[in-house]
C-alpha cells in the first residue's frame, strides 16, 4: 500500500445482471475480509434502498444520473431521486456515459455541475482507448474529458474532487496492456489532474486496476493514489482476496 493515504478508497462496480441476493452475498465476503481501505460501492438504483437496509457499513453509489437537461422535468428531480434512497455518490463521465454523450459532452458538465449542489458526492470518470493510447494521446484526450467536465465550475465547488482514470482498455477481458503500459497510463493521467489542479481544488485521483495483472499489488505500492476501482467485482473468493489486499 502506497503512503498518500492511509485509508484509501476501494471502489467496487456491479452490474445489473447481478441478483439482490448474489450482491448481498459478495459484499458481505468483502466486508469479511481484513482491509485498511474505505470501501464505496455502485449498485443498481433499483437495489439501493434495500441493499442499503443489509449493509449498513457500505458507501454507496450508482453508475449513471437521469438527465438534467434544464428543459427536462426530470432536472428538478435527479439528486433528490438518489438522496432520497441514501445515495452517497454518483459516477459522472464513465467510459459508456463518454461514448454516449460524444457529440455533447456540454451534459456530463451539467450533471457534475446539479449533482456539486447537492449533497451527494460526485465522482468523475476520465480515460481514453487503447487505440489512443498508442498513438499518443492519452493526455490530450483526458484533458480535454476533464476541461469539457469541469468548465467554468467555481473552483471552491470543486475542492476535493474524486477523479478516476477509468480507460476501458485496462479493464477489458483479457488485458491486453502490459505493466509497463500500466504505469504510464497511470503517470500520464496523473500530469494531467496536477497541471489542472490547484492550491484550492486539491483533486483526489483513483486509478483503474485491472483484474489480469499477476504484478497487481507491487504496482499499487509505488503509485501515490486517493484510491482503487476494481472495475466489475463478481464476488468470489479468489478476488475478495486480491482486491483487499491493496
Amino acid at each position: 500500500m502506497n503512503d498518500k493515504k492511509k485509508n484509501p478508497i476501494l471502489l467496487a462496480r456491479f452490474e445489473p445482471f447481478h441478483s439482490f441476493e448474489e450482491l448481498v452475498n459478495a459484499v458481505g465476503n468483502l466486508f469479511k475480509e481484513p482491509s485498511s481501505s474505505n470501501i464505496y460501492l455502485t449498485v443498481p438504483f433499483s437495489f439501493v434502498e434495500p441493499f442499503a437496509k443489509h449493509m449498513k457499513e457500505a458507501t454507496l453509489g450508482v453508475e449513471s444520473l437521469i438527465d438534467t437537461h434544464p428543459e427536462k422535468f426530470t432536472s428538478t428531480i435527479a439528486t433528490r431521486m438518489l438522496s432520497e434512497r441514501n445515495v452517497q455518490f454518483v459516477l459522472i463521465g464513465t467510459a459508456n456515459e463518454r461514448k454516449f454523450h460524444q457529440n455533447n459532452p456540454a451534459l456530463l458538465h451539467e450533471k457534475l455541475d446539479r449533482v456539486l449542489s447537492s449533497t451527494i458526492t460526485p465522482i468523475v470518470c476520465v480515460g481514453e482507448t487503447w487505440i489512443e493510447f498508442c498513438d499518443g494521446l492519452s493526455k490530450e484526450v483526458i484533458k480535454k474529458q476533464l476541461t469539457e467536465l469541469i468548465g467554468d465550475l467555481p473552483k471552491k465547488t470543486l475542492k476535493g474532487l474524486h477523479i478516476v482514470y477509468e480507460a476501458p482498455w485496462i479493464l477489458e477481458t483479457p488485458w491486453e496492456a502490459n505493466n509497463e503500459h500500466l504505469l504510464k497510463a497511470y503517470e500520464q493521467f496523473n500530469e494531467v489532474v496536477n497541471e489542472l489542479s490547484t492550491s484550492t481544488t486539491k483533486f483526489k485521483l483513483l486509478y483503474s486496476v485491472p483484474a489480469y495483472s499477476e504484478d497487481l499489488k507491487q504496482i499499487m505500492e509505488n503509485l501515490p493514489a486517493d484510491g482503487y476501482l476494481i472495475g466489475i467485482f463478481n464476488g468470489s473468493a479468489a478476488e475478495t482476496s486480491r482486491v483487499c489486499s491493496l
